[in-house]
């Protein structure tokens, strides 16, 4: 789904990510969403939780950041309502 589609949570934990999305590619930008979409906004119940570390270690390593700098209070926030 578009990022234009994502809840307005979601969108915040994306924009708060310590990365300059201009030194990025159209296309490298468009991965990271999809592994975003794939490693952060499902359920374990929706999809194997392999998929999802597999989605997240693809989603930091094209983005070049760390778990660590991850703000996984905020995604937590946006994914459960805490």
């Amino acid at each position: 789904m578009p990022y234009e589609d994502w809840m307005p949570e979601f969108q915040e934990v994306w924009q708060d990510l310590p990365v300059d999305f201009s030194e990025l590619t159209s296309g490298q930008i468009e991965y990271a969403e999809y592994f975003f979409e794939e490693g952060f906004m499902r359920y374990a119940g929706e999809q194997d939780p392999a998929d999802i570390q597999f989605a997240r270690e693809q989603f930091f390593e094209e983005l070049g950041i760390d778990a660590e700098e991850f703000d996984w209070a905020g995604w937590r926030e946006a994914m459960y309502g805490d």
